[in-house]
């Protein structure tokens, strides 16, 4: 976990910099997607307000990612929270909600099981 987290604060300190560069606001996009559930979005979010970003809340299932090994087909729940300053697309995310009912059989998500057969 030690290495995995000191690859994480060397990208991310490479991050700070690079957004620094002289671009304007209305120029500079910004996309940052963490599963929902992330125990270190409390180290980017300072950074993604600083540049206007806002999150949105958006599930795998709505989209279509399915499982492609464990359980072909069966989607994934995979909540995600998508932090960006691009209002069109945060829209077009937020639309991406989970409207399966309570129980709704779902296939784990384990990483590259996932197929991904749409995305906005």
């Amino acid at each position: 976990m030690r290495d995995h987290i000191q690859t994480f604060d060397k990208l991310y300190a490479n991050l700070k910099e690079l957004i620094k560069y002289n671009i304007p606001d209305q120029q500079r996009f910004l996309i940052f997607e963490w599963p929902r559930v992330n125990d270190w979005w409390n180290k980017v979010e300072p950074m993604l307000k600083q540049y206007h970003c806002k999150p949105v809340k958006c599930e795998g299932c709505a989209p279509d990612v399915t499982s492609k090994i464990l359980d072909p087909g069966a989607p994934h729940k995979k909540p995600w929270t998508i932090w960006t300053n691009v209002s069109p697309l945060a829209v077009k995310l937020g639309e991406f909600r989970c409207n399966h009912p309570k129980g709704f059989k779902r296939a784990p998500t384990i990483g590259d099981q996932v197929a991904i057969r749409f995305l906005p």
